[in-house]
């Protein structure tokens, strides 16, 4: 008898040590750090995941927004955040991707600082133009520049971010100048762009739909290897002989020392969220963003090898941040 119950006690803890932790995690909110303001797509999708997240497991999550500095502002927060399980960073490729080679210093080591926990969306980047700039095509767009420089306005997310460098890739392969206006995310940009204050922007299609839809602004190319199965009739830059292909993604990250088992619990079950047909329904297919869902491990792959990838053309873009 005491062999058998040796055995079992044995058996027992052989257990994963995450089927046991997942029985009493989480026990309170979780806090998604977001580096872009209220109203953009990620502020308005990681509501959205949380909001999903409580109706599964009584917790919800707590958006705290810190904009700023090409998403250093919300990194040094996460790197002064306890890595107990219940804080996690929402990222883009330029904190991972382009910051390396803007920055000389980095508060922050972009392979050691973070842990991966899951890339959730890639998304599908477009030039897009207010309607009164008069033009209908990509040509069109690249003649109007041709014919008055520096009179096109295009926002994006700040300095040295990906709709930034798009616009100066754009210039320098298509022999056009065009102005760069900064702002802190899609939500400040929107107003101006419907103003026609600012002309145009690279971005993904989110936060205008509804606008792409009544003609108040346009779409005129996209920055990825293949069409849109949205927007069909818009062609890739590829397709007009400009070499631009710049897809963008979102990401969770979390503090350094954060478990692998809540990591791969917060993969897990974010990646069931955002693969439900009906959230996506809702939510992503038809802004173009595409969900991934991926483990922590696939994460950590993919950041090293689209840094590889983006190194190239941030460094030829000439732009620097120190």
């Amino acid at each position: 008898m005491l062999r058998i119950v040796s055995a079992i006690i044995g058996l027992l803890a052989l257990l994963p040590v995450a089927a046991v932790h997942a029985q009493n995690y989480p026990q309170k909110p979780i806090r998604i750090i977001m580096p872009f303001p209220a109203g953009g797509a990620s502020d308005i999708i990681s509501r959205a995941i949380g909001e999903r997240f409580n109706e599964t497991h009584g917790q919800p999550f707590i958006v705290d927004n810190r904009p700023g500095a090409n998403q250093i502002v919300g990194a040094t927060e996460a790197l002064n955040a306890a890595p107990d399980g219940y804080t996690y960073f929402w990222a883009t490729n330029t904190l991972t991707s382009l910051n390396p080679f803007l920055f000389k210093q980095l508060a922050y080591d972009p392979d050691t600082s973070f842990e991966p926990v899951s890339l959730l969306y890639r998304t599908r980047e477009f030039l897009i133009v207010n309607a009164e700039l008069g033009v209908d095509t990509l040509e069109e767009f690249i003649e109007l520049a041709k014919s008055k420089p520096n009179s096109i306005n295009y926002g994006s997310f700040g300095n040295g971010t990906l709709g930034h460098l798009a616009g100066l890739a754009l210039g320098q392969i298509a022999g056009i100048e065009l102005n760069h206006v900064p702002y802190k995310g899609m939500a400040q940009i929107m107003p101006d762009l419907l103003a026609n204050r600012v002309q145009a922007v690279f971005t993904s299609t989110f936060s205008v739909v509804s606008q792409i839809e009544d003609g108040s602004v346009k779409v005129l190319a996209l920055s990825d290897d293949e069409r849109s199965p949205n927007l069909p009739d818009v062609p890739t830059f590829k397709e007009k002989g400009i070499d631009l292909a710049m897809p963008a993604w979102l990401g969770l990250f979390a503090p350094k020392g954060t478990s692998a088992e809540q990591k791969a619990f917060m993969a897990t079950e974010i990646s069931k969220i955002i693969q439900d047909p009906a959230f996506r329904e809702k939510y992503t297919d038809k802004q173009d963003l595409v969900p991934v869902g991926s483990t922590p491990e696939e994460m950590a792959a993919f950041v090293k090898a689209d840094r590889a990838r983006v190194e190239p053309f941030v460094k030829a873009s000439g732009v620097t941040l120190d």
